[in-house]
């Protein structure tokens, strides 16, 4: 077994050296002020860079930064600069300052899907993304009064999404955190107050299984989720306590109702002023007399539980310096696990991290 691993351990990092020889980072043109690179026959990444620095770190949309090899054609005689794939040609004024929609314009060349963009210009046609939160929703209306941003009887209004029927997409990157590049763990900076600019286009047609791949590009690949995070999950914002939890999951077995996840939403903490607020790590014993022991029958009864959990969070938003306190954190909780609880990558309830429910203090 010991070979086995071993075995599957050289040859994946000879896969992956095979993949990095194959890449680069095909800028095809670039000078003083602009910067254009080819990812795919129809992605573009169109940099302006008014002091000439261009970003070179990983962003939070983008972080790969190596291509595979794409067939272009660049032509930068007379006045403007040309960049032609398989299926679009760019063509952007030399020496004319930030993109506009008189500088620059991407079109479809013969045989592709037909479409001409200029900067400004909206999509008639997106099939829409996600919402922030489905809190208070009943189908496609808001039934409550206490969730922000809505109100009572308001519709569900989807955020645009990655694709469109036009054929085409424009991501903007220019105000995107980075990352810092940190050895021992990447953490998120600002981007240089220099006014730049940082795009993606994507012309795709219909072909929109095509525009995901090419978006992992440079956004990265998506790790295929486990089984069970596909199956049944459980949670409600209620305090609950550790004997209404049992009952409850006894009367799922009893009706033998599936349940793959079940997610403790945040009264497993403390929630008191002063005690921890949506942010906390001692075990509510009022509810939870015997973290422990509930612990082990969760194991026994739903082996994948998490507990919902916001951490940091507003920690970081009021100072700055805190990401040293929070890489720390990390650290421990990826080491020797405090309090015998286990952080898992699986979503909570309303967190941002969810630790598995392993035990606590």
């Amino acid at each position: 077994m010991k070979k086995l691993i071993l075995i599957l351990c050289i040859l994946q990092g000879v896969l992956l050296s095979l993949r990095a020889q194959g890449e680069q980072q095909n800028i095809a043109y670039t000078d003083n002020n602009v910067r254009f690179t080819v990812i795919s026959d129809g992605t573009l990444r169109l940099e302006y860079a008014p002091d000439g620095k261009f970003v070179d770190d990983k962003s939070f949309i983008a972080v790969d930064r190596l291509y595979p090899q794409v067939d272009y054609k660049l032509k930068t005689r007379g006045a403007w600069i040309e960049i032609t794939t398989s299926k679009m040609k760019m063509r952007y004024k030399k020496d004319s300052g930030r993109f506009t929609n008189n500088n620059l314009i991407i079109e479809a060349v013969k045989g592709a899907f037909p479409f001409t963009w200029k900067p400004g210009m909206q999509q008639k046609g997106n099939l829409k993304g996600t919402y922030r939160t489905l809190d208070g929703m009943d189908g496609d209306t808001q039934t409550q009064t206490w969730v922000s941003d809505t109100k009572k009887g308001d519709k569900l209004k989807l955020e645009d999404g990655l694709l469109a029927t036009d054929g085409w997409s424009l991501i903007d990157d220019s105000r995107g955190l980075l990352f810092d590049n940190d050895p021992d763990w990447d953490w998120a900076k600002e981007r240089p107050a220099n006014e730049g600019q940082d795009w993606y286009f994507m012309a795709y047609g219909h072909d929109y299984k095509q525009a995901l791949k090419d978006y992992t590009l440079f956004a990265g690949k998506m790790p295929l989720p486990p089984r069970y995070a596909f199956g049944y999950w459980w949670s409600r914002y209620w305090l609950y306590s550790d004997k209404e939890f049992r009952n409850l999951i006894d009367n799922f077995h009893t009706y033998q109702i599936p349940l793959d996840v079940l997610v403790v939403d945040m009264d497993w903490h403390y929630t008191e002023k002063g005690k921890g607020g949506w942010t906390g790590w001692t075990w509510n014993r009022d509810l939870f007399p015997n973290p422990q022991g509930f612990c082990q029958w969760k194991k026994e009864r739903v082996p994948q539980a998490r507990l919902s959990h916001g951490p940091h969070r507003r920690t970081l938003q009021r100072n700055p310096h805190s990401h040293n306190k929070a890489k720390e954190d990390n650290k421990s909780y990826q080491g020797k696990p405090a309090n015998n609880i286990r952080f898992s990558s699986a979503p909570g309830g309303k967190g941002t991290e969810s630790p598995e429910v392993q035990g606590g203090n």
